[in-house]
């Protein structure tokens, strides 16, 4: 270890308490590394006492003819603001009413005006349409009268139609019925025909037979006149 060596005193400046007193603060090594304070403290020193408040003077009471007089101006300004409150809603009113006046004069004109358009246009209209329905009727009635002559004269037609109908059937009724028989009758000729080829084949076969028999006949009689 090292030996102890004496070092001089160090004094720190004088600092101040929180209470403000002066405090000495002395420091000392005492050896390698090690220091030594001192504290010395300065005398006690007695707090001020607080200074006493000022009192203050006296309020003066008020008399009985000041408070009446401001109870009176209270009550002239209570009056004076309620005079004006009401003309002011009055006027307020009055600007309503006239408003509603001329609204409903508006109104009462767009009504009349509307009404008057309405009638015009409901009398055209309903001219318009009993127009159209006089020109219907008429054009129905044409109609009619052109349907009718076409269905007389389709009836006239018709009848006409029927007559030339009729002798045409009548005609080719006749006709098919001559070339009915003329078929029949060149059938029954050319059936006639048929049987008297039939015939002459018959009797020209009966005619072979009956020489074939003669010469059979006499071949047997020549031979027996031989023997």
């Amino acid at each position: 270890m090292g030996s102890l060596q004496s070092q001089p005193e160090h004094t720190e400046p004088d600092t101040m308490t929180p209470s403000g007193d002066p405090t000495e603060i002395r420091c000392q090594e005492e050896s390698r590394g090690g220091l030594r304070y001192e504290v010395i403290l300065a005398d006690p020193v007695t707090d001020t006492p607080p200074k006493p408040r000022p009192v203050s003077p006296t309020a003066k009471t008020p008399d009985i003819e000041s408070i009446t007089e401001k109870m009176i101006a209270a009550e002239e300004r209570r009056k004076t603001l309620e005079a004006t409150k009401l003309n002011e809603l009055k006027a307020k009113m009055s600007r309503i009413e006239e408003a509603a006046k001329k609204r409903d004069e508006k109104t009462q004109e767009f009504i009349n005006a509307t009404k008057s358009a309405l009638d015009q246009k409901m009398k055209i209209h309903t001219e318009k349409h009993e127009e159209f329905l006089g020109d219907l009727i008429s054009k129905v009635k044409d109609h009619l009268e052109i349907v009718d002559k076409h269905r007389q004269s389709t009836t006239e037609s018709g009848d006409k139609m029927t007559e030339e109908v009729r002798n045409s059937l009548e005609e080719r009724l006749r006709t098919a019925s001559e070339q009915r028989e003329e078929h029949l009758r060149k059938q029954l000729e050319r059936l006639k025909e048929h049987e008297k080829r039939c015939e002459m084949a018959r009797q020209k076969r009966e005619q072979l037979l009956l020489e074939g028999n003669q010469q059979d006949m006499e071949k047997k009689t020549v031979t027996a006149s031989s023997g």
